[in-house]
């Protein structure tokens, strides 16, 4: 927004808190403002109380990001595979969690996208579930793979639940970690 006016920050305004109200290294005092999360969002501006309550500003949404995190323990997770992908805007990252796998799927487009997850580390038959909503929302087919739509600038945390007998058993870093299966 060139000659838009910001407010002035202060404290418990988020750019405040994560210390964006001060100078950034390689930016000039002229430059427009950066604001994180989806391009042209404008609950960074708001009172940090006012971000929490609303479902869609960028701190509840980041809030709800890191008690997944937390949750599942993908903080120390292990990374298995980043596989290609037919899409240069997509991202994927398949981590080892304690007894299952983790899928972040991530559009980096300002247009959604269409594509495929293929993975050796995926198990054929293993189900997925939205780690956001807890719901089921597919399965890895036989050929280590499963289909994904993203929306622009949207992610996904997917937890790979395998039937039968699981191939964490073998994984040694796994030993003392707590289950993620509830």
């Amino acid at each position: 927004m060139p000659g838009a006016e910001l407010p002035a920050p202060h404290p418990g305004r988020v750019d405040h808190v994560l210390g964006l109200d001060g100078p950034v290294r390689g930016r000039d005092a002229g430059d427009p403002p950066v604001l994180l999360g989806h391009p042209g969002d404008q609950h960074i501006l708001q009172d940090l109380p006012a971000q929490l309550a609303d479902p869609h500003s960028f701190a509840r949404r980041l809030a709800n990001i890191l008690a997944v995190r937390k949750r599942y323990s993908i903080a120390t997770s292990v990374q298995l595979d980043v596989p290609t992908v037919s899409n240069k805007a997509m991202l994927v990252m398949v981590h080892q969690l304690s007894d299952a796998e983790q899928v972040t799927v991530l559009n980096f487009s300002s247009a959604p996208i269409h594509g495929s997850v293929i993975s050796e580390a995926l198990v054929p038959g293993s189900v997925l579930v939205d780690m956001f909503t807890d719901e089921e929302i597919g399965e890895v087919d036989d050929l280590h793979s499963f289909a994904v739509e993203l929306e622009p600038h949207q992610g996904r945390s997917l937890l790979v639940l395998c039937p039968g007998d699981h191939p964490v058993a073998s994984h040694s870093h796994n030993s003392n970690r707590p289950s993620v299966r509830g």
